[in-house]
């Protein structure tokens, strides 16, 4: 019994000086990177890899930093990266592989130690926190620099080829006019780990069923309405064949993802991180419904319109006004638990208020949109009202403003505004 009690520990004894001995090699390259410092800035960053927002935004936007010259101010640097956690699109590796450098697995125990070497010895010595890859953006495009810069995920001949064959195989014929439709639910979050408790992000699921409307009347207008999704709860109940279900029909895959992403002509998103390749990475119209918390609100993109989920009182059964929700306290609310401790609980857009908001983007592109007198007057209130320059868990989320809130949901509550 006592050999039996001993073993673990000798056990964890050796594990945790094979770690230690990791760190040898590490100090290593720390030494040579230090070196050769006055000839070139040497930088390792980690990707988070086992999102597809993540994944996707990040590393897009590290991207765009570096084509503007944020990311670092010398002139001859290299940057190198690795990810510990997996991979949640090998297609999307494969792509990110054309413009950066990533390590192959097996570097990355080592790696780990030297980023965390790298943040250890900054503390003494900042200068040695440029040798770290960190954006300044994050997944968040505050400088504008997404309408600055050029999109860097591009397909070989090969994969066009393919893409297109795999669209019509979906049953969209070439050149068709396509939407996006990401709707988040507690699904994907669960097939990724279901020993979690993921109740906390409930606020941001939605129900698929309310977006029927929109989809069969974004069919009329000649669309094909593509609903996206790893990993969902339920189907979309359509029997028009313009609309796809294209999460639930068996035919998903990850290259896909990124192709359609690529040829849409705009996304309606929830905000789920799925909307990351055809927004960020494709630069592609966007209309983001049922969005919270507001201050979160996605407001660089000049093609881009948002409505956001509706806020009522638990005390007194009334729906806030914009000012209300900020002075609530739920305007920057990440968790459920914040909105019902400050007294709130929400409801989804209607299916009409997602129809609307729907038809403004598809009218917005095609020309036809009638601008009436009175939304220049309801957007400046809205704008007015909006906190731009508050922080957001410590950061900042808002550069320019380029955002605009939805038109027919502010004709139909112009009282939300005063």
């Amino acid at each position: 019994m006592q050999d039996l009690k001993k073993q673990p520990q000798s056990f964890l004894l050796i594990k945790k000086s094979i770690k230690a001995l990791l760190f040898l090699p590490a100090s290593l390259i720390a030494m040579l990177v230090f070196l050769v410092r006055p000839i070139i800035l040497l930088r390792i960053g980690n990707l988070l890899s086992s999102r597809l927002g993540h994944f996707a935004a990040n590393t897009e936007l590290y991207l765009c930093e570096k084509y503007s010259g944020k990311s670092t101010n010398r002139r001859f640097s290299f940057d190198f990266f690795y990810y510990q956690d997996v991979i949640c699109n090998e297609q999307l590796n494969t792509m990110w592989k054309r413009s950066i450098v990533i390590l192959p697995r097996s570097f990355s125990t080592i790696l780990v130690r030297l980023e965390y070497l790298f943040k250890v010895l900054s503390g003494f010595f900042p200068f040695i926190g440029a040798h770290i890859v960190n954006t300044v953006s994050s997944d968040r495009d505050i400088y504008g620099l997404l309408d600055e810069s050029p999109i860097n995920l591009k397909f070989t001949k090969k994969e066009k080829s393919k893409g297109l064959s795999e669209l019509i195989k979906l049953g969209v014929p070439k050149d068709s006019k396509v939407v996006l439709l990401c709707v988040r639910d507690n699904a994907y979050l669960k097939s990724v780990n279901n020993t979690k408790e993921w109740d906390y992000h409930n606020y941001r699921n939605s129900n698929i069923d309310n977006y029927v409307l929109a989809a069969e009347q974004l069919a009329k207008m000649g669309y094909y309405v593509i609903r996206m999704g790893v990993s969902v709860n339920k189907s979309l109940d359509s029997n028009n064949p313009k609309v796809i279900d294209y999460a639930f029909n068996g035919m998903r895959s990850e290259f896909m993802d990124i192709y359609l992403a690529s040829i849409c002509d705009f996304v309606i998103s929830t905000g789920n991180g799925g909307d990351a390749l055809a927004v960020t990475c494709f630069r592609k119209p966007s209309v983001f419904v049922n969005y919270c918390p507001i201050l979160d609100f996605f407001t660089p993109k000049s093609n881009s319109l948002s409505i956001t989920k509706h806020h009522i009182s638990i005390e007194n059964n009334k729906e806030l006004s914009f000012k209300e929700i900020i002075s609530n306290n739920v305007g920057s609310c990440q968790h459920s638990e914040c909105f019902e401790q400050n007294g709130v609980i929400l409801t989804e857009n209607t299916p009409e208020e997602i129809r609307d908001v729907a038809i403004e983007m598809a009218n917005r592109l095609s020309g036809s949109w009638n601008s009436m007198k009175i939304d220049t007057e309801l957007q400046s209130r809205f704008w007015d009202i909006f906190p731009n320059q508050q922080l957001v868990n410590g950061k900042i989320h808002h550069g320019k403003i380029n955002l605009t809130f939805g038109s027919k949901f502010l004709r139909d509550n112009a009282w939300w505004v005063e």
